[in-house]
């Protein structure tokens, strides 16, 4: 086998399992599950969304925020 064909193959099996990596999801849900979380800035954006993804998930959530009232019309929501 030349020198080349064995590089080439070691490249291709390189590849292959840096994409097994990167595609591999080892996230569990339930890891969160009564967990508490702290979240701040959470009266809008990623803030906002991540405190109804963690609730959504069991997990026991506080929050901060500049603004009380947008803070608690996301309580609400909650």
């Amino acid at each position: 086998m030349s020198a080349l064909l064995r590089a080439s193959l070691l490249v291709l099996l390189c590849a292959v399992a840096v994409g097994i990596y990167w595609n591999y999801d080892g996230f569990d849900p339930e890891s969160v599950r009564g967990a508490t979380v702290v979240i701040t800035g959470c009266s809008t954006g990623i803030g906002e969304e991540m405190a109804y993804q963690y609730a959504r998930l069991g997990a026991k959530i506080l929050i901060t925020a500049r603004r009380e009232n947008r803070l608690k019309e996301v309580r609400d929501h909650i």
